[in-house]
């Protein structure tokens, strides 16, 4: 008879279905992981999903904070980004996206794409900007990465973002 190993504490096991979830989010859309799969790639029974996070879309909020706050850290320090802060930006955006359509409620638009609060506070910190024109700036690189990720799938991975805000300001000139 094999051996059985020793318990693992509900902070543990927590722990691994966090990561679990966050893993298979880098590599598969919020709707096609389901609760199994996080379970199992936790090693953890997946009845503790229901009984710990209420449920999947309780998780990936949860997910979606711990993700939010690499991510705000990007955003005021332009030069922590990496290819893998990259990768967390894209995770963080497509699960705001999920949650919001999931009926999720955040209390602003800095809370689901913390990106947008990062912007602001440079621009009103590092570059002295007034808070209105800060925040236009914060919007303005807001919407212009959450863009970029919508776009992604049809924008040749070589663009730079030099290019991107050539395109932009094209745009912006046609108008």
């Amino acid at each position: 008879m094999k051996p059985r190993a020793p318990r693992r504490t509900r902070a543990a096991c927590e722990v691994l279905l966090l990561q679990a979830a966050e893993d298979l989010l880098a590599t598969h859309s919020p709707a096609d992981v389901t609760i199994r799969d996080i379970a199992a790639k936790a090693t953890v029974h997946h009845r503790f999903i229901s009984t710990w996070f209420v449920g999947k879309v309780e998780l990936f909020t949860i997910v979606h904070q711990r993700i939010s706050d690499r991510t705000r850290t990007l955003a005021r320090d332009a030069s922590l980004v990496t290819p893998s802060s990259v990768a967390d930006l894209n995770l963080q955006l497509g699960l705001a996206l999920w949650l919001i359509q999931s009926g999720v409620k955040f209390k602003s638009m800095e809370d689901a794409f913390p990106a947008i609060g990062g912007a602001y506070d440079r621009a009103l910190h590092e570059l002295g900007l007034p808070p209105k024109e800060a925040e236009i700036v914060a919007y303005t690189v807001g919407s212009m990465v959450l863009s970029n990720f919508i776009l992604q799938p049809h924008v040749a991975t070589s663009t730079s973002l030099e290019e991107m805000l050539g395109h932009y300001g094209k745009l912006l000139r046609k108008k």
